[in-house]
């Protein structure tokens, strides 16, 4: 039940998050967000995998074991389209701690 609803949420975030990791500047090397993204990949299939089995095991019930994953690649994709469209989101928060 959970791969029959996890598999399409996780292709519609992980299509998400392909927008904000194909960035590429001109003058940084191409390569890291790449690797990035590779790594982002086997970690929400690697959790998507353990929350399954946990939900089989009934250690967690299903509406957490199938959203828990997705929100948490949600709101990391969130975070990086601000990153990438926003001017320069770290000295902003540098500016508001002072």
């Amino acid at each position: 039940m959970i791969w029959r609803i996890g598999l399409p949420l996780s292709a519609l975030v992980l299509s998400l998050l392909a927008i904000p990791m194909s960035f590429v500047n001109p003058r940084a090397g191409r390569s890291l967000n790449l690797m990035v993204a590779a790594m982002l990949y086997m970690l929400y299939s690697n959790m998507l995998s353990i929350t399954q089995a946990w939900v089989a095991q009934e250690k967690i019930g299903p509406l957490l074991g199938m959203s828990a994953v997705h929100v948490v690649m949600l709101a990391l994709t969130v975070a990086l389209f601000y990153m990438r469209l926003s001017v320069s989101p770290l000295r902003r928060l540098r500016r508001t701690r002072r």
